[in-house]
């Protein structure tokens, strides 16, 4: 990727061959499954400093200084909890931790409308070498490419994220999780 662009997007031209993209946009799915607030707010600064500083402007809203400077100090919050959180009395921490499992799951809906788009955009590069759009007589299969591609990284998507959280509500429901000696 060119250190210059942009645009909303990082440029996709360049001599990269189409699976490494592909990879690079399910690791980018996947990872900000994990930690959607994290991962957005990461990406998000990721390509306002990669921009050139008079198109920062036209950037998209998660890589606007005022939605990932946000995003960053609640991550800092969330993370100063976890560190700090084991000093205070059993039941303190519980209210916190059910916050932030609420902000996990909020933060996940926004992540899934601003991150499977750009997986989808991966394929565009294919669905523009079809034969159809060569003036071959064949049948043009891109609306089909993109039936195919959202579902498939919706589910992608979705099948990190529970993974990723059932271990943070059952730490939530556990009962030791109050009884433990400090």
């Amino acid at each position: 990727m060119a250190a210059g662009t942009g645009g909303s997007e990082p440029s996709r031209k360049s001599s990269r061959t189409p699976g490494v993209e592909m990879a690079q946009a399910l690791t980018t799915i996947t990872g900000v499954a994990i930690s959607p607030l994290l991962g957005v707010s990461a990406v998000g600064a990721w390509h306002y400093f990669r921009a050139d500083a008079n198109k920062r402007t036209s950037l998209s809203w998660y890589a606007q200084p005022w939605f990932w400077v946000t995003g960053l100090v609640i991550v800092a919050l969330v993370f100063a909890k976890d560190v700090f959180g084991a000093a205070l009395p059993p039941g303190w921490k519980k209210p916190f931790d059910v916050a932030e499992l609420i902000e996990n799951k909020l933060s996940a809906l926004v992540a899934v409308g601003a991150f499977v788009p750009l997986f989808a955009a991966v394929f565009e590069p294919l669905q523009s070498s079809s034969l159809a759009s060569m003036g071959f007589a064949a049948i043009d299969m891109s609306s089909v490419y993109n039936l195919m591609v959202m579902p498939f990284a919706i589910a992608v998507f979705v099948v990190v994220f529970l993974a990723s959280h059932a271990i943070n509500i059952l730490i939530i429901l556990s009962p030791w999780a109050q009884s433990m000696p400090h």
